[in-house]
């Protein structure tokens, strides 16, 4: 894994975390989400070409390598999740809860949650499973991205990337501009569009696809080769973004600066890179993003329900710093053994996670009936 883009991981769980924690230290910190989804738009997509350029790509085998990936850890947080809710949610938030729980096994959470509250609102800071929308949108697009690259010939994926992304990012900027429903959903949520853009694939499919693009460009020119300078500019820029207010209104000018910030990192190679243990550190936090980005949210959810959104600083520190001591445990003794050694395939496989889906939901059952 290179150096750069791993780096770029432990930057953007740490601005999320720090953000939600509330110490006010990074307070534009969510943009750490949009670096996300450029990373994993370039890495998903440099699998998805590579397998079908050589002639080796398998759908089957892509989504299990995405299963065994995803949903272990994803699993356990929402299992441990369900348990630490019977202390912290009252009756009026179960119902709520069970659809986040839903959506977030089926990834459709970034759909179910605009018709709970918005993202910035206080209220959301009392649902334990808001962070999942993220990667229930990142997931979609994992579904489409495959079967649209085996479709689309050779020599036109990146006349089709940039077209999409284009339409993508048009669309999402005329969203965020104007108030009122959006035109396909006016009978259902009187939410703005604004609102909508945050969460839905085709107002947000314009981050991944930058990484997308800048796949496709590094496998077709792999000498290509980005200045020192520029990336280190690029990294200054993500850091500063994330401290310093630029556009009220996001997803927007905030978040395109971030997309091309990265973009310029994820271009060329990882050698500019010094070897400071400081960045050493970050990295490793970058092996572990996953988890921490999964465990964290429910923590600070159920502190801001037990001290009625009062929590204190020291408590804030403390969640913090358990958020990414669970989040190493989880991807040490969780993620890696189900990703690496666990050898079943096929249908086995599909079962094994059946069940696990079924143990999901089986957690909070009593609460329906308490």
């Amino acid at each position: 894994m290179r150096r750069d883009i791993q780096l770029l991981r432990g930057i953007a769980v740490l601005f999320v975390v720090i953000y939600h924690s509330g110490l006010g230290a990074v307070s534009y910190g969510y943009l750490g989400v949009d670096v996300f989804f450029v990373v994993s738009g370039f890495l998903i997509t440099s699998i998805v070409i590579k397998g079908l350029d050589a002639n080796s790509f398998s759908f089957g085998e892509f989504y299990l390598r995405r299963a065994k990936r995803l949903l272990p850890a994803l699993y356990s947080t929402l299992v441990g999740t369900s348990v630490l809710a019977y202390f912290f949610l009252t009756a009026a938030h179960w119902e709520d809860y069970i659809s986040q729980l839903i959506g977030a096994v089926s990834f459709s959470e970034n759909v179910v949650l605009p018709f709970q509250t918005g993202y910035f609102e206080a209220d959301a800071e009392g649902k334990p499973l808001l962070h999942i929308w993220s990667l229930s949108l990142e997931e979609q697009y994992y579904f489409f991205l495959p079967l649209a690259l085996l479709l689309v010939p050779t020599n036109w994926r990146m006349p089709a990337l940039l077209a999409l992304f284009s339409f993508s990012l048009i669309w999402c900027f005329s969203w965020v501009v104007q108030s009122g429903p959006p035109p396909l959903l006016w009978r259902l949520t009187d939410a703005a569009m604004s609102e909508w853009s945050f969460y839905l694939l085709p107002t947000r499919a314009w981050e991944l696809l930058a990484g997308s693009i800048c796949a496709a460009t590094m496998l077709r020119k792999p000498e290509l080769s980005i200045p020192v300078y520029l990336k280190i500019m690029a990294l200054l820029t993500i850091l500063l973004i994330g401290c310093v207010n630029f556009d009220d209104i996001h997803p927007r000018g905030d978040a395109l600066i971030i997309v091309l910030a990265t973009c310029i990192i994820v271009l060329g190679q990882d050698d500019w890179l010094p070897s400071f243990k400081a960045l050493s550190f970050i990295e490793r936090v970058g092996d572990w993003s996953y988890s921490i980005y999964l465990v964290h949210w429910p923590l600070f959810a159920f502190a801001f329900l037990a001290y009625l959104g009062q929590v204190p600083v020291e408590a804030k520190i403390a969640l913090l710093l358990s958020s990414v001591i669970l989040g190493y445990l989880q991807y040490q003794w969780i993620e890696q053994p189900f990703r690496h050694g666990w050898q079943s395939k096929g249908v086995k496989a599909w079962r094994w996670f059946a069940v696990s889906t079924v143990l999901v939901f089986i957690v909070p059952i009593p609460s329906v009936y308490s």
